[in-house]
């Protein structure tokens, strides 16, 4: 099945958004990155593991990891960077 051909398949009632807190959420977070980006896509990148399959980013320490899942299957990621977490000061990121 396509990512298009599950996207037509879900409804909004079956769908829960959750904040990543624990290892083994942003470990399927990862996982769920390096299916679309390394495998459906796939785009060369510098920062993926072929071996272990995640697609991991510096970001990722400091941004808030929020997923979408469907039952237990991981649907959807995104990351949100403040400046509040951009304690590195790598983005051009200004207070509101």
């Amino acid at each position: 099945m396509t990512l298009e051909q599950k996207r037509i398949d879900y409804s909004l009632n079956d769908i829960e958004i959750g904040i990543a807190k624990t290892p083994e959420e942003k470990e399927k977070i990862y996982r769920l990155r390096y299916h679309i980006y390394a495998e459906e896509i796939p785009f060369k990148l510098v920062s993926v593991d072929h071996e272990k399959k995640i697609l991991y980013d510096d970001l990722d320490e400091w941004g808030t990891l929020f997923y979408a899942t469907d039952g237990l299957e991981f649907i959807g990621t995104v990351t949100q960077l403040s400046q509040r977490q951009n304690r590195l000061n790598r983005l051009p990121l200004k207070p509101s």
